[in-house]
Formats: structure tokens, C-alpha cells, sequence
């Protein structure tokens, strides 16, 4: 029997882009049972929109009676979903045509499986065709998935989708968690795993109100500016407190992953608290080939000497 899909999609003044999201959801070669929308108080015509598309295609939605923010929208978004399978979708993006179709069938029996996506701007020009190659993500084996998303966050929420079930794992969100995407991505680690799509079946739209500002971090101007903000230290202590999170709640599964999570702690505190960060630098190359997998050696030494500073 052909599995239900509901979209989690979560609103907030999204109304340039929101009619060219909900076009390309209904567009797909494998039909959604339902879109989920949860407004978050927004102030222009995303409401408008979204009552408009639900008299016409099978579309859900609910105004938060006080602004949740966009990480407790999502949590209500999803735990409203009622398919076999939830996926997530941005308000601003545009998915390809057989984005829902190519998860289905990649997500096998692991948990949860997301893909690359590529970038456009404003007007929708691609600026560049596969995230994944442009930032060299590193994207891990399966028995070293626990130990990159532990450190860096290849878990894309836009390109997701999870089964239902998942929900009694992931909600609620801690706050620690930084983002909703990477806390699906570690808890998923603990689960049956990450299956990852190689090919970009997401549009991700970079405009002036991201919270996601891709484009400069790929630039050597954006490099610079990331090592040697005042910000960095403040992104360092949150880091921080994810991993003692996940050692708090075990969010891990034997003694090495445990002691890999030690080490990043201590990796973190070397750079919240020396100018120059020997400690870090050692930690980071050490395990630098299941922090950082299947990337170049030059993207890996990049991003090694780029912690001692």
C-alpha cells in the first residue's frame, strides 16, 4: 500500500515565496496526503495564502495564539503530522518535482534520510548548483555518521524525511539543541541511522532574512570574518553546551562515542577560553578523518588550521 506523506511547513511573514513553495509541494510526482501549516503570528498575507491554497489542495493550518519562534514552530508543525512519513519544508525554498518520490524510495530502514540541495537567489537564479561541493560538508560513512554529526551537521531540514514514529524520539526540541535539523540528525545516529541522497532535490533560497547565510560562509572574505569575530566565542559556548547535552542525556551509545564527546567538550572549552587554540587544533586532528570525512585533504587541513585561531 502506497505510503502517506505529511509536510511539516512552518510560517512566518513568508508571503513573497510561500505560493512558489506550495506550487512545487503540489507539483510533485509523488502526491503529499497533507501540507501541515503552522503560522507563527505572522503580519503580512501569509494567512491570506494559506487559507486560500487549503480550499483547494489538501492543506492544513493553524495561527499560534503568541509567537513560538522557528524552532518551537516546527516542534508544533510536526507533531500535528498524520502520515507514515513526515517531511519538512521551508517557507522560501522550491522543491524539485520528485523530491518526495526519491526520499520514499532512499530511505530503506534507516531512520531518517535527507540529500543535497542546491542555492538560488531572490529572483530564483541558481548560485550554486550542490551545497554539499560548495562548502565541502563532509558527508560520513555509516559507522562514523554519530561522530561528523556530532561536530558538524550534514542534516539538512528542508531536505528530510523521517517516519512518524520518529516524532516520540525528537519532540520536544531542547533548547540546546541549536538547531531542529541536527538534533534529528545525532538522535537519528542512535536510531537505525542517516541515508543521505547524493543529488540536490532542494531549491534553498538565500535572501536577505536567512538565519542560514550560506553564501559568505564559502567566500575567503566570510572565512576570515567567521575566525575572527567576536561572535565566534558566544557560537563556541552554545556548541559546548550541545555536547554537554548530549552527555547529560546520553545521547550517545557505548564508551567511545562517550570519549569522543569528552574530547570535543574539552575541543570547545580550548577555544572559548585561549587566544590560540593548541588543545583544539590537537582534538580536531586526531579524529579528523570521522569529524571530517569525504572531503579533500586541502578542505580538511582549511578547516584544521582554521581551529587555531
Amino acid at each position: 500500500m502506497k505510503k502517506k506523506v505529511s509536510i511539516a511547513l512552518p510560517t512566518f511573514n513568508g508571503s513573497e515565496f510561500l505560493r512558489q513553495q506550495l506550487d512545487s509541494i503540489f507539483r510533485q510526482t509523488y502526491q503529499p496526503m497533507e501540507v501541515v501549516a503552522v503560522d507563527d503570528c505572522s503580519t503580512d498575507r501569509t494567512v491570506d495564502i494559506l487559507a486560500e491554497y487549503s480550499r483547494n489542495f489538501p492543506l492544513r493550518y493553524r495561527v499560534n495564539k503568541s509567537r513560538l519562534g522557528f524552532i518551537k514552530n516546527f516542534e508544533h508543525a510536526i507533531s500535528l503530522c498524520r502520515g507514515d512519513y513526515i517531511a519538512l519544508a521551508d517557507q522560501d525554498d522550491i522543491w524539485v518535482p520528485g523530491k518526495i518520490e526519491t526520499l520514499i524510495s532512499e530511505i530503506g530502514d534507516r531512520t531518517i534520510v535527507c540529500s543535497d540541495f542546491s542555492l538560488i537567489d531572490e529572483d530564483g537564479v541558481v548560485i550554486a548548483g550542490s551545497f554539499r561541493k560548495k562548502l565541502n560538508v563532509p558527508v560520513p560513512y555509516f559507522n562514523t555518521q554519530f561522530h561528523c554529526e556530532a561536530f558538524i551537521n550534514f542534516v539538512q531540514g528542508c531536505t528530510c524525511l523521517f517516519r512518524n514514529d520518529f516524532k516520540d524520539n525528537i519532540l520536544p526540541i531542547p533548547l540546546e539543541a541549536i538547531s531542529h535539523d541536527w538534533w534529528f540528525g545525532i538522535v537519528a545516529t542512535q536510531k537505525k541511522g542517516i541515508a543521505y541522497v547524493d543529488q540536490p532535490l532542494v531549491m534553498y533560497r538565500q535572501h536577505k532574512t536567512n538565519t542560514l547565510g550560506t553564501k559568505k560562509l564559502w567566500s575567503i572574505s566570510g572565512k576570515l570574518h567567521y575566525i575572527f569575530s567576536r561572535d565566534r566565542r558566544a557560537i563556541m559556548i552554545k556548541e559546548q553546551a550541545r555536547i554537554k547535552y548530549y552527555i547529560d542525556h546520553h545521547v550517545y551509545s557505548n564508551n567511545e562515542q562517550l570519549m569522543l564527546l569528552c574530547d570535543l567538550s574539552e575541543h570547545y572549552n580550548s577555544i572559548i577560553n585561549t587566544r590560540i587554540h593548541i588543545r583544539a587544533f590537537a582534538i580536531a586532528l586526531k579524529h579528523r578523518y570521522s569529524l571530517l570525512p569525504n572531503i579533500s585533504p586541502l578542505a580538511r587541513w582549511i578547516y584544521l588550521f582554521g581551529r587555531l585561531r
